[in-house]
């Protein structure tokens, strides 16, 4: 291995080489809202990135999917890549538009209702000390 290693797709986007990470976000968002469990259960995700200190999920959601109330354990921030949101906090309702990126605290318990068909980019960050897992 060389220290530039590629890794392509067959329509030959550049996905990766040490120490960066490249992905075409229209085609990941077209490729799945393309997959059965979109159609079956209104809403499906991908892992783009997941590193012992970052994770970033693509998430795709038909207009009226939710979420249903959730955590996570790390600091996340929500960044809407295409549609409509609207996070249901705990004293109060936010609506996110294409564009708007919000940061949610530590197990701050929230949900999330695409009022449109939507794509949203999910980032979660921490210091390893814990699982970093999404608690229902």
């Amino acid at each position: 291995w060389s220290f530039y290693q590629y890794v392509t797709r067959s329509s030959g986007t550049l996905l990766h080489r040490v120490g960066t990470l490249l992905h075409r976000v229209d085609e990941e968002i077209e490729a799945l809202r393309a997959l059965e469990p979109y159609e079956r259960e209104r809403r499906t995700a991908r892992t783009l990135l997941h590193r012992a200190d970052l994770r970033v999920v693509l998430i795709v959601m038909q207009a009226g999917a939710r979420m249903e109330e959730h955590d996570a354990d790390a600091t996340v921030t929500v960044h809407v890549l295409d549609g409509e949101l609207a996070l249901q906090l705990p004293d109060r309702e936010v609506t996110l538009l294409t564009g708007h990126v919000m940061m949610l605290g530590k197990r701050l318990r929230h949900d999330v209702q695409a009022t449109v068909d939507s794509a949203f980019l999910l980032t979660l960050g921490w210091d390893g000390t814990t699982d970093n897992s999404l608690d229902s």
